[in-house]
């Protein structure tokens, strides 16, 4: 048997849909901030979300590309709940005045999704000297912060957002 096709203890298999994963899901009254939500695994994961009913906020740099992606699933999902908000997760300048946007909403926050091929597409060595050097860099600006599983930048928002972030306990 191919190994991709063999499916795992959920049911599921590499081979499964975002659709086929998500069936049967109501996610009526959830809000969402998918962060690079205007290309690739992000705009699958802001459309999927959409379907099930969930209202999103696409988080992206590119705020013209992301409302294209936006219209483009609002011509597949009428009813779709879709935000657009610029956030460039490299500028402190941008993470404090999205959160202060989202803040000002009145928007619930029940998933924060962390897409990006930067963080994840690099090794992990550089995963890591990439999170020591922003560390350092935030520290000298007076923020401070530690580092569990979150990527530096998405950590950086969650504490603008007052989300616990570390381990409790």
């Amino acid at each position: 048997m191919w190994l991709f096709g063999r499916k795992g203890p959920s049911g599921f298999s590499a081979s499964s849909t975002a659709e086929e994963v998500t069936e049967g899901i109501d996610g009526t009254g959830l809000t969402a901030i998918v962060i690079g939500a205007s290309s690739g695994i992000g705009t699958e994961t802001t459309r999927v979300l959409a379907l099930h009913a969930v209202h999103v906020v696409m988080a992206v740099r590119n705020t013209e590309m992301g409302r294209k992606v936006k219209e483009d699933i609002l011509k597949e999902i009428t009813n779709a709940k879709i935000d657009v908000m610029e956030l460039d997760l490299s500028s402190m300048a941008s993470i404090r005045k999205f959160a202060s946007e989202y803040i000002s909403s009145g928007l619930p926050l029940n998933l924060l999704i962390y897409k990006s091929m930067y963080a994840y597409g690099q090794s992990k060595l550089a995963n890591i000297l990439h999170a020591n050097e922003l560390s350092r860099r935030l520290k000298d600006l007076g923020h401070t912060q530690t580092i569990f599983s979150v990527p530096v930048p998405a950590k950086a928002l969650m504490e603008v957002l007052g989300l616990p972030t570390g381990k409790s306990g």
